[in-house]
């Protein structure tokens, strides 16, 4: 899809849509307004509908406003399944509100032509395939897990297959069983982590492969929600529109706004798919210290390997268990910082999809100068994690492009760039922490 051309609204206009206000009903300008505005919305609707029914089965969803940089495959059922999702919970809403007015509003004939409206709209609507599109989607997961078991190692195979099913029984015991039998061997060891982790990266696949068939239906569902489109027959390739106004986002918020009703917040797909790895790797990463705190056999374990690594140096002895906690934190601390710094921007990407609906004027020169300093504090940020002892002067560069990109945003504030450069400076501080351990865990 074509990147629309966005203008900047101004901020306290922006709160005021944001704001619920009250209105009297029994006012006739107010009510043929509101009439005017639901009117607008359920055509909107039916426009969208009738779009989504002229696109071709499978259409690559091109850039638009989430800036994906690569095309992503999509799919007309499923993008006509997340706009009716959305739909049927915005008509709902709008009928029950509508309802509770009624019976509570001192003229509830006021409104009959709205719920009127809204009652034959609904009905109108198509029914969710809800039951389907579940089973669908476990029935992948089921096959990605069933082909990803029989191309795994002899050790795993057994406990893919069986780990969904103590999972899902929530029997946490036998599932810890299992993962002390790994190697074929009693108590947990290294080698019972190493296939863990490996195990955890190969469930993962049966959640973020389907979760990828989703993520181009569910960007095309959310353009044609910022903008509406008018002719069915361009296959959702080129979705664009001249006037703020006809946006059915903005539409939709401000009729929900003036009723009292906030606005809808819809399941990020493509979010929860991008949070699946980082938070496997926190998880992975937090289990490791628990592990040996609890574990002597990985206590033992690792005192073997060291001794055995520092044995041509000279006699070494075991580490303490703070020692190997320091040994440890070493080793995975840069995985954690980096993915929680993914999950800090997917929160944060969460969040600002759901404030009201802005646009944005083209930006200046100042204005690209201090985006790329952003962007530049951000990447420097993450390179100096990945280093482990050069990555000092890699983190300088990158507070130092923070600090800059800061200067400049207090003359034209912009919410992107400062998150950017702030989760650049936090990396950098985060790589002279990393650096201290590495001296502190060298000296045990």
């Amino acid at each position: 899809m074509r990147e629309p051309s966005l203008r900047r609204s101004d901020p306290e206009k922006a709160h005021e849509e944001d704001s619920p206000t009250s209105i009297d009903p029994t006012s006739g300008s107010t009510a043929q307004a509101q009439l005017g505005s639901l009117k607008s919305l359920l055509g909107a609707y039916q426009d969208m509908l009738d779009s989504v029914d002229g696109f071709r089965a499978m259409f690559w969803c091109r850039r638009g406003l989430d800036n994906n940089p690569l095309p992503s495959l999509a799919y007309r059922a499923l993008t006509r399944y997340f706009l009716l999702n959305h739909l049927s919970r915005s008509v709902d809403m709008l009928r029950r509100r509508y309802q509770m007015r009624a019976a509570l509003l001192p003229q509830p004939d006021s409104e009959a032509r709205e719920r009127s409206s809204i009652e034959h709209f609904s009905e109108s609507l198509p029914k969710l395939p809800t039951r389907r599109f579940i089973l669908g989607l476990i029935s992948c997961a089921i096959l990605i897990t069933i082909l990803v078991a029989a191309i795994a190692p002899p050790q795993l195979s057994s406990f893919l297959t069986d780990a969904w099913f103590q999972l899902v029984r929530l029997d946490f015991g036998a599932f810890y069983a299992s993962v002390r039998q790994l190697d074929g061997r009693s108590g947990l060891s290294l080698e019972d982590l190493g296939y863990f982790y490996l195990a955890l990266l190969l469930m993962a696949l049966s959640f973020y492969l389907p979760a990828t068939l989703l993520v181009g239906s569910f960007r095309t569902y959310r353009n044609l929600m910022d903008e509406l489109p008018r002719d069915s027959s361009t296959q959702a390739m080129f979705i664009s529109t001249s006037r703020a106004s006809d946006r059915v986002s903005m539409l939709e918020s401000s009729l929900l706004s003036r009723i009292g009703v906030r606005a809808l917040t819809d399941l990020q797909v493509d979010l929860l798919r991008s949070a699946l790895i980082p938070a496997l790797v926190v998880l992975s990463s937090v289990v490791l210290p628990f592990a040996f705190a609890l574990e002597p056999s990985m206590r033992q374990d690792f005192c073997k390997g060291w001794i055995e690594g520092r044995a041509p140096n000279g006699p070494a002895t075991c580490p303490s268990i703070t020692g190997q906690t320091v040994i440890i934190s070493m080793l995975v601390f840069p995985f954690v910082v980096l993915a929680l710094a993914r999950l800090r921007w997917i929160v944060w990407t969460w969040q600002s999809r759901n404030l009201a609906v802005r646009y944005l004027k083209p930006a200046t020169r100042d204005e690209r100068r201090t985006h790329r300093l952003a962007e530049y504090a951000l990447y420097c940020g993450a390179i100096s994690n990945v280093l482990p002892c050069v990555g000092v002067f890699v983190a300088a560069a990158a507070i130092y492009c923070a600090r800059k990109t800061r200067k400049e945003l207090s003359r034209s504030p912009n919410r992107s760039d400062f998150f950017a450069a702030s989760t650049g400076q936090l990396l950098g501080f985060a790589a002279i922490v990393w650096l201290g351990v590495i001296i502190v865990a060298y000296n045990v």
